[in-house]
């Protein structure tokens, strides 16, 4: 239950900039690898915490992410959101797709509620540069654009005032990954993680 609350969380939660959700994941369990450079604690230019941790056994990672208390914010202390974080490479290209995990803080939904939420992946392409994590999401606009302009047919729905939920199968969704990855205004300015020893 509480990974199902958690997931209405997720955009306000992460990258207010907004992301793209979809209900497939970028990988198959196949796809799966780790970086050991990505394991440990990095902190981005607007200092927010990002920590990944190796999950035993497993070539995936669990993503504890703390936006920091912006000035002029009411909130009495920073928020913390848990994802589950699997690491692909396609054509060149390292992803991260991020899945909802278990976060205790949104115990406190009624179950009405919480019955009408339902679970996205989002995903990042992620760049190694100069001991440093380059973090892109996706752009919303662009993807839009494309749409608008019937340029692609990727399987998807549009909710909520122009939200955009991808609803391809995974296949699919790496399809499309591979041939966009590069485009021009596809993805965001990164986000710039520096590692905090």
């Amino acid at each position: 239950m509480k990974r199902k609350i958690f997931a209405i969380t997720i955009v306000i939660v992460l990258f207010l900039s907004g992301c793209i959700q979809s209900l497939h994941p970028l990988y198959f369990k196949k796809d799966r690898i780790t970086l050991d450079i990505l394991e440990g604690k990095w902190l981005s230019e607007s200092n927010d915490t990002w920590e990944f941790k190796k999950v035993k056994d497993e070539p995936s990672y669990i993503l504890k992410y703390t936006e920091s208390k912006k000035e002029g914010e009411q909130k009495p202390q920073p928020s913390i959101a848990f994802f589950e974080a699997n690491v692909i490479k396609l054509e060149g290209n390292y992803f991260i797709d991020l899945y909802p995990a278990d976060n205790e803080q949104l115990d406190d939904l009624t179950t009405l509620l919480s019955v009408h939420l339902v679970l996205a992946h989002t995903f990042l392409k992620l760049k190694i540069e100069n001991n440093q994590l380059h973090v892109y999401q996706m752009n919303p606009d662009w993807l839009d654009n494309l749409f608008k302009e019937n340029k692609i047919r990727i399987s998807h729905e549009v909710v909520d005032e122009n939200k955009i939920i991808l609803t391809s199968s995974t296949k699919e969704l790496q399809k499309f990954i591979i041939k966009y990855a590069d485009s021009e205004g596809a993805f965001h300015k990164p986000e710039i993680l520096n590692s905090v020893k």
